[in-house]
């Protein structure tokens, strides 16, 4: 495992956080809003309690590992995210538009004079997609593929956790 104490944290002040969260969803504001105000009080008893306040200074320069570990969650969002973006928004959808263009065809068959020749176009298309699927399946299923990737995923959360 990886000790990632010593490593530069993420740096983001409240009003930053604030605009990253949703702005819709009051639980988490009020959850912001709690956690500031008791950073505030710890803050203060941290101050009266010590006559040394010092403020805590962020590096702008990040260390070798911190910038490869965000470079490969970088390389996994553009990567492995995109195979899942592309496998649901284009492959999936397209066999459903192709589902229902069979479906369609196939109740109206005796109205539509070319209905042959178009459901056996449906088909091939549909079959194509289907082989292209079963390609994704495989890769998006393989363990080869997904364990280190939840790994990763894995350090990561860890790592957050721990901030």
């Amino acid at each position: 495992r990886i000790n990632y104490e010593n490593e530069t944290r993420v740096a983001a002040d409240s009003s930053q956080l604030s605009r990253w969260l949703d702005p819709r969803n009051l639980n988490i504001q009020d959850s912001l809003k709690r956690i500031e105000e008791l950073h505030k009080r710890e803050a203060g008893e941290a101050a009266s309690s010590s006559s040394d306040t010092r403020s805590v200074q962020v590096s702008e320069t990040f260390g070798f590992i911190s910038e490869c570990f965000f470079l490969a969650l970088r390389a996994l969002q553009l990567g492995f995210g995109s195979v899942i973006k592309l496998y649901q928004d284009q492959l999936l959808r397209g066999i459903q538009k192709a589902m229902q263009q069979k479906r369609l065809l196939e109740m109206s068959s005796a109205s539509v004079p070319d209905a042959e020749n178009q459901l056996n176009a449906v088909n091939k298309q549909l079959d194509s997609l289907l082989t292209y699927k079963l390609c994704y399946d495989v890769y998006i299923m393989d363990d080869e593929v997904l364990s280190p990737i939840l790994r990763l995923a894995s350090a990561d959360a860890a790592w957050l956790m721990s901030l």
